[in-house]
């Protein structure tokens, strides 16, 4: 409800989640651009194959 309450915790868990998420953000990334990356792993067959 108070403003003033909600930045200063919110602010704390902001700067803790995002330096949670730098380390793992970087493998989350990953994980998210895996299912999209679905297709350039179609490319790695595709060498192999060829």
């Amino acid at each position: 409800m108070s403003p003033s309450k909600s930045p200063g915790p919110v602010d704390a868990l902001t700067i803790n989640i995002p330096k949670k998420l730098e380390p793992k953000g970087s493998g989350g990334t990953v994980i998210i651009n895996q299912p999209k990356n679905k297709e350039p792993p179609a490319s790695s067959k595709a060498d192999s194959e060829a």
